[in-house]
């Protein structure tokens, strides 16, 4: 059987429907709904048997009679609105219900209890956005493009860097003007030869273009906290290999010395490796069947010991094993024994250890090597309170346990704490000297390279004065490059570089260093030879920054707009202006045209970016009210009514399409079923007509009062198409003194005159629509929209008179109309009537002329009345010119099951007013 829900809140369905045969939900549907077509998001979602079916095996997933299949209406991606939507599809008939959202204007008596936002800034520049969404543009803006790639940095010779960047305008296609691209508020057009820039559409070719190449820079070298361009690089020296402390304290990650026990050595700093022999007590037990020894004891667990691990053990049992039996601690329950943690061992050759020494004993036992990486080390070295002892080492050092192939154990619990004064703990021998810069992981975890790049800089130059005769003198400096595997912590591996100049001009240096294979390498560097001391020599060198290329960068980005930039540094610009290359660049779309979308052109219009967001969840052209959206973008593109705008962070489809009609006067609706725009706009026709003829509650007339807290005033700030800043422009109307400031930011509208024009209707809104309406009808109701403007009546004397129309005569190009009331003619009033058409609409007001109390001629009425009664006669409302109904416009539709309650505005063209002004100046 299947079921058709009006919601997934609990409920009966609307409709069952039974099957006789095996079938798959696609072929269903399509015999039973006519306008049924596969998309890649469905208005509707199906569960059988309570399992939710992807809309991708639609056509293969099959179902029988017996089955449960439900079906349920899904609002496709928007956000909820005031009122729910009924819709489902059904075999006889797609039953709906009229969905309106609340005006965001404010109702009279509403105030806003929230209060301001607090306005963070937001920086210019290009920024790195990991994780973020890419940028959506509509219409026109200055973009500040964000990093697809880091930067890259090179020395073209001593005295000239290049930087290259791989920039992402954003998704889709922009039309980008070469004067509109600048770094900072320089366009690069007027650089020359120093900066050059190519743009690329989504998913063009890369290929031959540097930028596009994935240097990753080492964070650790660079500039630092004191001010240096770099590490400056100092001569090594020998550090000891062993620390000659009394004792040692062992804690989870770090290894100390004791108050009055001694240091470690001068020199002991992150990076280097030592191997650590620490004693700790296990138990070593025989089976007696032959099988391996067991070891047990508290510290097993410290060992985070698995199968086939490779070992190594010293003292006690001293060798190479592999584990072959791991069984973890367990707490005994209710009266029984703990059972202690346990392992056995395999010898290399893979047989059973089973000859090793028995008892209580002492070993130290960890992967092969025992070696460990120092990762810091306590700020304590140098010097003490210790007059006879002013230079030592750390006292405490951090380390992290490396498996036999070098990588860090991210899984070791730490060292058991225990105190001991036998340990060895000695530094690999690729570690014996001092004052290196680094080692530094070149690049990041799980990533290799086959190629380093290194800058190296002379702050003070590289020269060799000659006091006495006022020359200057070439002189050289030799750096060396180190680098090794951090897989396997083998060998370094030594480049060096010699430099000579003779200037005391700053220098910089790339050098460029390709690896025989791909590793994850850690480089460290020194320079040979100390900095000279002298006055007449300057040859401090720094390590200025650490590259290497990652080979796994794209060359094309499907989807988004991509653009390169070359720039030379100099003179000519500041360091920190290539973080600010800016476009200004509009976003090409589809724009409807005779009820067809064209294909994309740059255009800042307001309705291809309805389109577009709206399409990007899967609706299709079935989904719009064309017609409308159609009617009312030639309206804007009149008005020059442009949405231009750039989505930075995320927000939802409803947001950014109604920031865009918002732009245009307009409010985002869905009405059964189709996305509709509804322009608050200038009315001279009515639509529908309710009167106490078809209402079922008298209607309620309210009005509010001035008082204190009233804004008197309305500030709006917005981003200025000229200055591209943000800026406020006030709206006020005589008499406002600002004293309550309604202030409201606006998205998309960049034009000084369009953004007061918005806060003037805003202003203007406050102050004339005070009036709200509230009334019932049976079904009639649902004729009417969002903002319909509509004439509505009630029975108080004075006012508009309703009645049934009972007879209709044409005479002559005249209409005699027979009214069902007696009805109320005034002295030296002009008298107007209105009649309600079979379809709800008003036809009027037509002037009236008096023939007797029930009698009135008009002009030739525009549809023929059916007064038989086989359906609801016409309604008639009559008064005089300025009573003849209360104009509405309808903010609210609540559908009950067989009722309508209805919420209105009153309709006053004051509201309008400014709608075509300039801003003052003031403003």
């Amino acid at each position: 059987m299947i079921s058709i829900f009006p919601s997934k809140l609990e409920g009966e369905p609307l409709e069952k429907h039974y099957t006789e045969s095996v079938m798959t939900l696609d072929k269903w549907l399509s015999i039973n709904v006519k306008s049924y077509e596969r998309r890649a998001f469905p208005p509707i979602s199906i569960e059988i048997n309570g399992l939710l079916i992807d809309p991708e095996h639609w056509d293969s997933k099959l179902f029988s009679p017996e089955d449960d299949v439900r079906i349920y209406p899904e609002p496709k991606g928007l956000e909820a609105a005031t009122v729910a939507i009924v819709a489902a599809a059904a075999a006889a008939a797609v039953v709906a219900a009229v969905i309106f959202l609340r005006p965001n204007v404010k109702t009279p008596g509403s105030f806003d209890q929230q209060g301001k936002t607090l306005n963070l800034a937001r920086s210019k520049g290009n920024q790195v956005k990991i994780g973020d969404i890419i940028r959506e543009a509509a219409g026109k803006n200055r973009i500040y493009p964000d990093y697809l790639l880091p930067p890259r940095h090179y020395f073209e010779n001593t005295r000239i860097q290049w930087a290259e960047l791989l920039l992402c305008v954003g998704v889709g296609e922009f039309q980008i003007d070469p004067g509109a691209v600048k770094v900072g508020e320089t366009s690069l057009a007027s650089l020359g030869n120093t900066a050059s820039y190519k743009i690329f559409g989504p998913g063009q070719d890369l290929s031959g273009e540097t930028a596009a190449d994935w240097w990753h820079p080492s964070t650790e070298v660079g500039s630092t906290s004191t001010g240096g361009a770099g590490l400056t690089l100092k001569s090594t020296f020998a550090i000891d290999e062993q620390p000659t402390a009394d004792t040692f304290l062992f804690s989870g990650y770090q290894i100390s010395v004791p108050t009055g026990a001694g240091w470690f050595p001068i020199g002991w700093q992150p990076g280097l490796i030592a191997r650590v022999e620490v004693m700790y007590p296990y138990t070593y037990t025989s089976p007696g069947n032959g099988g391996a020894t067991i070891i047990s004891g508290p510290h097993v667990a410290m060992i985070n010991p698995y199968v086939g691990m490779p070992i190594e053990i010293t003292g006690d049992n001293a060798g190479s094993y592999v584990v072959a039996s791991y069984q973890p601690f367990e707490e005994g329950g209710l009266g029984e024994d703990d059972t202690p943690a346990t392992m056995t061992l395999n010898y290399a050759s893979g047989a059973p250890a089973n000859g090793l020494q028995t008892g209580n004993l002492y070993s130290c036992i960890g992967h092969q090597g025992l070696r460990y990486r120092i990762t810091s080390v306590s700020d304590d070295a140098v010097s003490d309170d210790d007059p006879k002892t002013e230079n030592h080492g750390p006292s405490t050092i951090t380390v992290e346990r490396l498996t036999a192939t070098g990588t860090a154990d991210d899984e070791w619990p730490g060292f058991d704490t225990f105190n001991s004064a036998t340990p060895v703990i000695t530094l690999d021998a690729s570690t014996i000297e001092g004052d290196w810069a680094g080692p530094f992981a070149a690049c990041p975890e799980d990533e290799v390279t086959n190629t380093l790049e290194i800058d190296v800089f002379f702050p003070q130059g590289l020269v060799n004065f000659n006091t006495k005769k006022g020359t200057k003198n070439p002189f050289s400096c030799t750096i060396e490059l180190q680098y090794r595997d951090m897989a396997t912590l083998g060998a370094w591996q030594s480049v060096r570089f010699r430099y000579t100049n003779n200037t005391s001009d700053q220098l910089g240096y790339t050098e460029r260093v390709n690896l025989p294979s791909s590793i994850r390498a850690e480089v460290r560097m020194r320079r040979i030879g100390q900095e000279s001391t002298s006055t007449d020599k300057y040859d401090r060198v720094q390590w200025y920054a650490l590259k290497a290329r990652l080979n796994k960068a794209p060359k094309a980005y499907q989807g988004v707009t991509v653009m390169t930039v070359y720039i030379r540094g100099g003179d000519q610009l500041s360091a920190q202006s290539e973080s600010q290359v800016s476009v200004v660049a509009t976003r090409k779309l589809p724009r409807l045209i005779g009820g067809s979308w064209t294909k994309p052109v740059a255009t800042r219009d307001i309705v291809p970016w309805v389109g577009y967001v709206a399409k990007s969840i899967g609706y299709v052209d079935d989904d719009f009210d064309l017609d409308e959206l159609e009617r009312l973008g030639k309206v804007w593109s009149d008005r020059r009514d442009y949405f231009d705008y750039a989505v930075e962070d995320s927000s939802t489809v409803k947001e950014c399409i109604s920031d865009a009609l918002t732009a245009g006067f307009a409010e985002f609706t869905l009405e059964r079923g189709k996305l509709k725009p509804v322009r608050d706009e200038p009315r001279s026709v009515y639509g529908q007509m309710y009167s106490p003829q078809n209402m079922t509650e008298a209607l309620k007339r309210s009005f509010t009062l001035p008082s204190p807290d009233d804004y008197d005033g309305v500030d709006i700030k917005y981003t200025d198409e000229k200055t591209y800043a943000d800026e406020t422009v006030k709206c006020r109307l005589p008499g406002d003194e600002g004293n309550t400031v309604k202030e409201i930011t606006l998205n998309g509208v960049t034009n000084r005159d369009r953004a007061w024009r918005i806060g003037m209707r805003r202003r203007r809104e406050y102050a004339y629509r005070t009036k709200s309406y509230n009334f019932s009808t049976e079904l009639a109701a649902l004729n009417s929209g969002y903002l319909s403007y509509d004439v509505v009546a009630d029975d108080v004397p004075g006012y508009a008179q309703s009645a049934i129309l009972e007879d209709f005569m044409a005479i002559d190009g005249m209409s005699v109309l027979v009214s069902s009331e007696p009805l109320q003619w005034q002295e030296d009033q002009q008298h107007v009537v209105l009649l309600r058409r079979p379809n709800g609409s008003t036809s009027g007001p037509w002037p009236a002329s008096k023939l007797d109390d029930y009698r009135m001629t008009i002009g030739d009425l525009d549809f023929v009345p059916d007064t038989s009664w086989e359906i609801d006669p016409p309604h008639l409302l009559f008064g005089t010119m300025k009573r003849s109904g209360y104009p509405v416009l309808i903010t609210s539709i609540e559908p009950g099951e067989y009722t309508a309650d209805v919420e209105a505005v009153g309709y006053d063209e004051r509201v309008y007013a400014d709608d075509n002004n300039v801003a003052p100046e003031d403003a």
